[in-house]
């Protein structure tokens, strides 16, 4: 036999055969009463909030020019083709790729503290 006991201010429980099997707060676990609090649909930011804890560094610069043409892998150096491979019967051939250990990711900014941050 199971029985679920419910209750808003005390602890709810779980039994199963008279043998308990969970104890849980069930406004705060289980969430299934409303918050304590009504957002105020008419409560506006002020016109000059920042909600932005962190901004682009503006002095920041992208590197040297060709940093986005750096390809994410290159065809393995030491990659030979197979003594057995037919053009015809196989087609051609293709190195195996590699990571390219000057590919450091697509290049973003640095972030810096924003110091006209108000808060969420």
């Amino acid at each position: 036999m199971f029985t679920l006991s419910l209750s808003s201010r005390m602890p709810c429980t779980a039994s199963l055969l008279t043998t308990m099997r969970s104890k849980q707060i069930a406004y705060s676990d289980w969430g299934i009463l409303p918050p304590n609090h009504i957002k105020d649909p008419n409560a506006k930011k002020p016109e000059d909030w920042d909600g932005k804890e962190y901004i682009p560094d503006p002095v920041d610069k992208k590197p040297e020019p060709g940093y986005d043409d750096i390809p994410k892998e290159i065809p393995d150096p030491d990659a030979k083709k197979p003594e057995d491979w037919d053009e015809e019967e196989d087609g051609e051939w293709m190195a195996p790729t590699i990571p390219n250990p000057e590919y450091k990711g697509p290049w973003k900014p640095k972030k810096i503290k924003n110091l006209n941050y108000k808060g969420k």
